[in-house]
């Protein structure tokens, strides 16, 4: 499906009309991936429509998220509807690069599961938004999602970078996320992130923490893992 997928992004109909038929045909695909990124390329109102009352989440993201605005009820739907619904819209909103609609993944992280977070975190991580920090820092305890929160947090820059450092200070912070900051700064310009975490080697009293400071930057080229 992403090949295919991938291939629907390059076409262009209005250039290509001959591959109008093809696109046809994909767009009652079996594959809702399939469908929905053939009724991207296409945009024909009518269909778009049609697709807002289709029983697969991601085919119904992808018209609402074409449409815009003029499908805020199906917009609103999705956004507070059922794990797979946010993740079908988080997922189009990222691939389809609808920045407007980007406002609206702050709340769709209030209960997300992990991969429900992952998802959004891939859509910020294209659309880097500062109003989404605090969402994504209280995600850095869970290990399914860390790795994508700690990429879109990365992509937002200094104010995720201030925000974090803010966050490791604050003793209110929950200590199964406060953990996991090291690791996350060292996402960060080079620079600013030692310093960062040399300050706090001066205040940083719990020995898992300190522990995962001087650990923190990896040899060049490391994986990160699962830290």
């Amino acid at each position: 499906a992403a090949v295919v997928q991938h291939a629907l992004e390059l076409l262009d109909p209005a250039e290509r009309p001959d591959i109008v038929p093809a696109i046809d045909q994909l767009a009652a695909h079996a594959e809702p991936r399939i469908r929905a990124a053939a009724l991207a390329v296409s945009q024909r109102p009518g269909a778009l429509q049609a697709a807002l009352l289709d029983p697969e989440p991601y085919v119904r993201a992808t018209a609402a998220v074409v449409l815009g605005e003029s499908a805020t009820t199906t917009l609103d739907a999705l956004a507070g509807g059922s794990q797979e619904e946010r993740r079908a819209l988080a997922y189009a909103i990222g691939w389809l690069n609808a920045r407007a609609l980007v406002p609206r993944l702050d709340a769709m992280l209030i209960g997300a599961d992990a991969l429900t977070a992952r998802e959004i975190a891939h859509a910020i991580e294209r659309h880097p938004d500062p109003r989404h920090i605090v969402g994504l820092i209280a995600f850095l305890g869970d290990r399914d999602c860390r790795t994508d929160v700690r990429r879109a947090l990365a992509a937002i820059g200094e104010p995720a970078l201030r925000a974090l450092v803010m966050a490791w200070a604050d003793p209110t912070t929950p200590m199964d996320v406060r953990r996991h900051i090291p690791r996350t700064i060292q996402h960060f310009e080079p620079k600013a992130a030692m310093a960062a975490l040399v300050d706090a080697l001066d205040r940083e009293d719990d020995g898992v923490t300190l522990y995962k400071i001087l650990r923190a930057p990896p040899a060049p080229g490391a994986p990160e893992g699962r830290h």
